[in-house]
């Protein structure tokens, strides 16, 4: 089993390019979870946004992943995962681990926000908010990265659903 990991700042499009990806592996029927960071945040409440919060957030996660490949099921999970070590963590404590950096630059993620987010955050109203309050650490190694500035959703989900074809399938 293997886990793809998107990640990139708020509004980069991990949700939607993961939710397509995720669909196009059911077609091939690959044993597979879908996991955003807006369905484990509703399931585990109060987790907070500082650094120390976020990476023992993410550590959970690494071991619900880890709990699903133990039983071969793969998984596709988007998570903003703004901090190295947290993502470094990860990839030690799940099998194949590929990072998809959704790559958006933080002029399009402002556009792109349908929550108000960006605004709130730019008037002090959000604390850590990454790209705004607390900073964004480019992945240096991820295994595909996409710049949605250039590549359409479905554009960006064949590539990635290639990779997987390429790696991990027979």
């Amino acid at each position: 089993p293997f886990n793809l990991w998107f990640t990139g700042l708020p509004a980069s499009g991990k949700t939607v390019i993961a939710d397509a990806v995720y669909v196009e592996l059911e077609k091939m029927q690959i044993p597979i979870e879908r996991i955003d960071s807006k369905d484990i945040r509703d399931l585990i409440p109060n987790i907070g946004f500082s650094r120390e919060e976020r990476n023992r957030h993410l550590s959970r996660v690494g071991h619900l992943i880890k709990t699903l490949q133990n039983n071969s099921i793969s998984t596709v999970a988007s998570f903003i995962s703004p901090y190295k070590e947290s993502r470094k963590a990860l990839r030690n404590m799940v099998k194949n681990n590929i990072v998809v950096y959704v790559k958006t630059d933080i002029e399009t993620c402002k556009k792109r926000d349908t929550t108000g987010s960006y605004e709130r955050a730019l008037r002090g109203e959000l604390k850590n908010f990454t790209g705004i309050s607390d900073v964004y650490e480019e992945p240096e190694h991820a295994e595909i990265v996409i710049e949605t500035e250039k590549l359409s959703i479905e554009e960006s989900a064949q590539v990635i659903t290639n990779y997987i074809k390429k790696h991990y399938m027979k």
